[in-house]
């Protein structure tokens, strides 16, 4: 046997994903969830079967599940296993632009270091690097990847890049979830993954190289009980060969260096550079609430987020969050007890929830630049527009405004619901202060505002935005006229009724129209519009609905501060006919 050869072949298990940061990347989920099937089951049955073997692996994470799961972090690294980061939230690795790559690499290495990962190192979600990668890698102390360099369908061997990067890549077959699921001209079975992983071992036998490496998904294979002996059944062969070894990715990357003669790198110090990059591990905290939009710039700085422009402003008309403009961006934190002269609680959490939302929410909403999970605070682009409230207040109904309000509307209903509950939130934030503090203020509601309570806690079918009213509508006009609208403030998200949105913004409308009787026929021919965007409703049900908010927006704790003492009675006229008397919508 040649000295080649007598070497053993270095097998490197890895495993990829921890909780539940690809769904929040997705807009399926908003907050962690410690009970999930993959860490309450499939990693102690995978760190149970390592142990059993001695077999040390590697393990990457995204940063958000880093940032909340900071004790299975620790778990994987108190066994001797390496941990490298995922991505924040598993995104399209290779299409993000090299500013968002950077700010990830920052706060996703900043959250690993913070669980006790001294040294991360890395693997791209989606497999495959961005061109500038490695470049990158210097500034935050990555030295270790194992990734698919960009345009390389057919990986080599390990590589050093500069001074000590390491690329240590993988091939497309020793995926499971790849063989369980992406291969769709020849999809694996458990017995076919053992065969097909078996044999890539016996190809590392013949190259000079004599490295595999192995990725494996918790969710893939260590939950399905027939998934998960197939994983055993290869980590017991392999650890039963004797011209095998199990090694880490920084193991391989450290002889890597040791053939290239290139030194291994130090301890990890923050690159000379802008005030940013320096604080990283330990990011300047928010201002105290209330604080101006001057005061925000060094947290802003501190996390990557450069705002362009001179504009300092603080946004004022909403009484739930501290908002502020900063250059081209927006800074929004929320209150845990709302700014109005009743105690009106709501959990500063709900913020995770909307940036949730707004990730789904494509062009209806500006998407989070930055979202920090342990302050409850969302950085956003600032967009340019002026109230819809304010037009409709100045007696302005443009009809092709109201289109696309009503085709917002529609794409507000058609968006998916897996992982958005948020029901507390919106019993906290509509339920009570509305309906329920209505129902006591005016007893003779009490009945049918219960049952009103009743009917929208039990339905949980559709997306529901819980506050489309005007005031959360921007509109901007382009240069031909045509109007554009976004839509603000998606901290009531929710699974619930379908019938909400609609009723609550044709509350709004039909306020207005009481409000300014003149242009009532205005009002009501575009609440006929959102009317007509939602026609799988019951009408019976939405008409009731109408008629509870109306009254719940007269005797309830929100009420509509534009109303005067005729306008409020025509609108609880208007309510009471609808509740009660099973009157039809005022069109």
């Amino acid at each position: 046997m040649s000295a080649l050869n007598s070497r053993p072949v270095s097998v490197c298990l890895t495993f990829d994903h921890m909780g539940g940061g690809q769904e929040v990347g997705q807009g399926r989920r908003s907050s962690p969830d410690v009970h999930r099937r993959d860490l309450d089951t499939a990693f102690p049955r995978i760190l149970d079967l390592l142990d059993g073997q001695g077999v040390p692996a590697t393990f990457y994470v995204e940063g958000w599940s880093a940032l909340h799961h900071p004790a299975a972090v620790e778990a994987l690294l108190s066994r001797g296993h390496d941990v490298g980061l995922h991505g924040w939230v598993h995104e399209r690795w290779a299409g993000l632009g090299p500013d968002e790559r950077r700010l990830i690499l920052h706060d996703g290495t900043a959250a690993l270091r913070l669980a006790g990962c001294e040294r991360p190192g890395f693997r791209a979600p989606g497999g495959i690097l961005a061109p500038g990668d490695l470049e990158l890698f210097a500034e935050v102390g990555i030295h270790e990847d194992s990734s698919i360099l960009p345009q390389n369908d057919d990986p080599d061997a390990p590589t050093v890049h500069g001074d000590s990067v390491v690329n240590v890549p993988f091939v497309w077959p020793a995926v499971d979830y790849w063989q369980y699921v992406l291969n769709e001209e020849s999809p694996a079975d458990p017995d076919a993954l053992v065969e097909r992983w078996l044999e890539l071992v016996d190809a590392a036998r013949k190259r000079p190289d004599r490295l595999c490496v192995l990725i494996a998904h918790p969710g893939a294979s260590g939950l399905e009980d027939d998934r998960f002996e197939a994983l055993h059944r290869v980590v017991d062969h392999l650890a039963g060969a004797p011209d095998v070894e199990f090694v880490t990715v920084a193991t391989v990357a450290a002889r890597a260096r040791v053939a290239a003669g290139v030194a291994e790198p130090g301890p990890w110090q923050p690159p000379a550079g802008p005030d940013w990059i320096a604080s990283r591990d330990l990011p300047a905290p928010p201002p105290a609430p209330g604080g101006g939009a001057e005061e925000w710039i060094p947290y802003l700085h501190a996390r990557g987020v450069v705002p362009d422009g001179p504009e300092r402003e603080t946004i004022l008309g909403g009484v739930s969050a501290d908002v502020v403009r900063v250059g081209h961006v927006v800074v929004k934190r929320p209150k845990r007890k709302l700014d109005v002269p009743f105690d009106w609680q709501a959990g500063t959490g709900r913020i995770l929830a909307e940036a949730a939302a707004l990730r789904m929410a494509g062009p209806l909403a500006p998407a989070p630049l930055h979202v920090d999970e342990r302050h409850h605070v969302l950085v956003q682009p600032f967009v340019h527009g002026h109230s819809w409230k304010q037009e409709l207040l100045d007696g302005r109904v443009d009809p092709q405004v109201v289109d696309r309000v009503a085709s917002a509307l529609q794409a507000v209903r058609e968006m998916p619901v897996e992982g958005i509950d948020g029901h507390e939130r919106f019993h906290r934030l509509r339920l009570v202060p509305y309906f329920l503090a209505a129902a006591h203020s005016e007893p003779s509601l009490r009945a049918s505002m219960h049952e009103v309570v009743d009917r929208l806690s039990a339905t949980r079918t559709h997306l529901v935005h819980g506050d489309l009213s005007p005031k959360n509508i921007l509109v901007e006009r382009v240069k031909d006229g045509r109007p554009t609208v976004t839509v603000l403030d998606w901290e009531v998200v929710h699974a619930g009724d379908p019938a909400f949105d609609p009723a609550f913004l044709i509350t709004h409308l039909v306020a207005k129209a009481a409000h300014l009787p003149e242009l009532s026929s205005d009002f009501l021919r575009a609440a006929a519009t959102v009317r007509r965007a939602c026609s799988d409703i019951d009408d019976s049900w939405l008409a009731r609905l109408v008629g509870a908010l109306l009254l719940a927006r007269v005797h309830g704790q929100s009420q509509l501060e534009y109303l005067g003492p005729a306008s409020r009675a025509r609108v609880a006229e208007r309510g009471r006919a609808l509740l009660f008397e099973g009157e039809g919508m005022p069109w």
